[in-house]
């Protein structure tokens, strides 16, 4: 049995290891926690998803419940509200990764690790043209149901909002949190846009 190539420092945990020393499997104790920023953003906005749900605005109408809100008040027949309101967050994720992966921009200023990327790898021109057309169809739906329509779907799935924003969306959440109403134009955009998203999902 030949020797280990590593030897363990003082206080290291013991296990099983590869041969440069580094853990092949991490015990569960150490499962590494969201930030005390992440823990805040999920506390504020009143669920505690998944931490990619605090990055964009419509992880953050998921995780405050107004996608299952929606849901529960407008789609009557889900017998499951809560996976409808899944699928509505994937669509919505969907649509905004083909986006910016096909109309991704590169910059070489030092806000560039913060912008949307081009492709991590080129694409199979037909492989292009397949999802430039998906896209394009279901933006193109979204667009034949009104300009106000398109305008508040971008705001919630596609427009770039990694901390806060839209302000119609901060609004009606925080009113959502407070329990009380949120303005009616706020909440119209709100809706326009659900019912946008409702539609690409097949609701």
């Amino acid at each position: 049995m030949g020797r280990r190539k590593y030897k363990l420092r003082q206080g290291q945990p013991t296990g099983t290891r590869s041969a440069s020393g580094r853990k092949r499997r991490r015990a569960e104790e150490e499962r590494v926690e969201p930030s005390m920023g992440v823990m805040r953003k999920r506390a504020a906005y009143g669920g505690m998803g998944s931490p990619e749900d605090c990055c964009d605005a419509l992880g953050r109408a998921h995780l405050s419940g107004l996608i299952l809100a929606h849901v529960v008040a407008n789609l009557p027949d889900q017998a499951d509200p809560a996976a409808a309101a899944k699928e509505m967050l994937r669509v919505g994720r969907d649509v905004a990764w083909k986006y910016w992966r096909i109309y991704g921009f590169h910059t070489a200023n030092a806000l560039a690790r913060f912008q949307p990327e081009g492709p991590s790898r080129r694409l199979d021109p037909l492989e292009e043209k397949a999802l430039e057309d998906r896209l394009n169809n279901a933006l193109d739906r979204v667009g034949r149901m009104g300009h106000q329509t398109r305008r508040d779907f971008d705001g919630l799935v596609i427009d770039l909002n990694p901390d806060h924003g839209p302000q119609w969306l901060d609004d009606v959440i925080f009113s959502h949190r407070a329990k009380r109403q949120a303005e009616p134009r706020d909440l119209g955009r709100l809706n326009r846009a659900m019912e946008a998203l409702a539609a690409l999902a097949g609701y």
